[in-house]
This record gives C-alpha cells, structure tokens and sequence, in this order.
C-alpha cells in the first residue's frame, strides 16, 4: 500500500504532456473524492452536534479544543473506521488508474485492440465502473449500521468478481489472437510480449477469485455477528463486527499489496531493459 501511495503522491519529475496531465487529474480526482467523502461522514459522525456550523475563525477560540476532545472521545471508533473505508476506496482509485496504465502497455501501437463492442462483456464495463463507485460511497453512509454495511460490501465483492473474471477472459482471448500479437516489425514487441507474461501472472494465474471469496466468507460472518441478537437471541460486542470487517480488508490488501508489488518489479525491469535498448538505437542512429 505504501509502494501505491509513493507513487501517486510523490512529485513528478517527468516532461511528458500525456504522463503530467495523468498525474495532475489523478491528484484532482483524489482532492474531489476528500471533499464527497468528508461530507458524508460530516453527518454520520454528527459533527454539527460537537461544532455547530464553525468556520476557520472560530477554530482559534478556546471551546473549539474542548468540542475536538469531546468529539474525539465520543466518535474515535467510528472515526476511526471511516477513515479506514476512505483510505481503502483510495487504494481502489489507485490501484486502477495504474493497471490501466499496464493494460494499455501491453499492446502494439501499431495493432491495438479496436473492437470494443466485441469485447467480452463490455457492456459489464460502465456498470462495474459506476457500480464499484456507488457502492464505496454507500459503504460511506452505512458506517453506522455494519449490517447494510456488510450487505452492500457482499454486493462490491460480488462485481470484484464479475471484474476479474471479465479480465481473465479478455486477456485469454486476445493475447490468443493472432492480430493482437505485436508485428515482427515492432521493435518493442519482445519487451510487450514480456509484460504480457507478467500479466498473465498477475490476472490469470494469481488465485483473485479464491481471494474475494475469502472476503466474502469473513464478510458474512461479520454479517451473522451483527445481527445475531436478531437472528439467535445473543448479543456480541457491537465492535466486534467491525473489527472482523477491518482485518478482512487489511487482510486482502496486504495480499493485493504483495503480488503488486511483484508485477510492478517486473514491468520496472523491463520499462528499464526498453529504455536501454531504445538509448542503444539512438547511439547506432548518431
């Protein structure tokens, strides 16, 4: 996660127009999600209940301390656990916006994918997009009540897997095409080939199912924990769900975490061999 973070945020160094402006709305998007996010759990937290409606003059007065105290003791569970689900839905923006970035790289310039309407399932692709969306943003409402919390993360992990197995078959179908395979006269076709075999790994071969199916067996035990004075009568630590919820999610992400780390070593490996290779025609060119 750290790794995704220093990527992101760090400052950029490089003159490309395409890459700048994609760093630049990647920090924008972030800005905007903050703002979305900071309003609804303004109201879940009822913050207007410790603050009333302060501005930035009223933080220097005395009783502002004494509302953040109270504020704190009062909410810092629930706090807590809403800045855990705001930086989660960061590490999905990321996270995306980066594989977006393989995915385009491992094509030909020359041939790239053009048939959209003949991709598998591509009418799954703005809804899953949306869909994912919506569902953190839900997830943001429902801090308060882990019940339809965990009901809507079943229904996020649920579109997790229609996801993955949409990529899983996309990247079957055309790295077996033979139109999609880079030309013989490409000079980066053996550095695409390479990454193709690094997003095999990845997409293909990693167990991402079995891995969304384990957040979604813990998901519901957190479920069955929270509603069991309903369902069987007993009653469990209102926080015990939570805590569940919290390690399922660091959990997955620190597997996440490990196998992109590994896929981003490799691709780093051959960005560095592609550079080189291409620093070597140029000599040859001068």
């Amino acid at each position: 996660m750290i790794d995704i973070f220093r990527k992101i945020l760090k400052k950029n160094k490089s003159t490309d127009v395409g890459e700048n402006l994609r760093y630049y709305t990647r920090i924008s998007d972030l800005i905007v999600s903050a703002g979305l996010f900071s309003m609804i759990f303004s109201v879940k937290l009822n913050v207007t209940d410790y603050f009333g409606s302060a501005n930035l003059s009223e933080i220097t007065d005395p009783s502002f301390l004494t509302n953040l105290l109270n504020f704190l003791n009062s909410q810092w569970l629930l706090l807590t656990f809403a800045l855990f689900v705001f930086i989660w839905y960061l590490l999905y923006k990321i996270a995306v916006k980066n594989e977006t970035e393989i995915l385009v790289r491992l094509y030909s310039q020359f041939n790239p994918p053009q048939g959209w309407e003949e991709l598998l399932g591509q009418k799954w692709v703005p809804v899953l997009s949306v869909g994912i969306t919506l569902a953190f943003l839900a997830m943001a409402w429902f801090i308060d009540d882990i019940m339809k919390f965990c009901l809507i993360m079943l229904l996020l992990n649920l579109m997790d897997v229609r996801g993955n197995n949409l990529m899983r078959q996309n990247l079957t179908l055309h790295f077996e095409n033979k139109k999609h395979i880079p030309l013989d006269s490409d000079l980066h076709k053996a550095f695409i080939m390479r990454r193709r075999e690094v997003a095999k790994e990845y997409w293909i071969w990693k167990p991402q199912i079995e891995r969304i199916t384990i957040m979604i067996i813990f998901t519901l035990v957190a479920f069955t924990l929270a509603s069991s004075e309903l369902t069987f009568g007993f009653k469990v630590w209102p926080w015990v769900p939570y805590l569940i919820i919290i390690f399922t999610i660091i959990g997955n992400e620190y597997t996440m975490g490990i196998w992109r780390s590994q896929r981003d070593q490799e691709l780093d490996l051959i960005e560095e061999n592609q550079n080189k290779h291409e620093q070597s025609l140029m000599n040859e060119i001068k």
